[in-house]
């Protein structure tokens, strides 16, 4: 199962065989590793990790809230459910 860490504005997408490191906002490759020992033509579904980053970007942008971010919004809160 594809893994996806984002630090800043790099992050390793990996799937233990494979490891991308990728800075998140250009979406860009900037380094890969093989892990000791994986077969030869392994492939890395780079979809896999375009789907991530955008539930990603969408959980940190504070400009809209959701479920994951709402603690975390410097705005008041007015009213009530009604």
């Amino acid at each position: 199962m594809p893994a996806l860490a984002i630090h800043t504005d790099r992050g390793l997408f990996t799937d233990g065989q494979l490891a991308v490191e990728v800075l998140h906002s250009a979406r860009r490759v900037l380094d890969v590793s093989v892990r000791a020992g994986a077969q030869e033509g392994h492939v890395l579904d780079f979809a896999a990790y375009l789907n991530l980053a955008v539930a990603m970007d969408g959980v940190l942008d504070t400009r809209r809230a959701n479920p994951a971010n709402a603690a975390y919004l410097d705005v008041p809160i007015t009213g009530g459910i009604r």
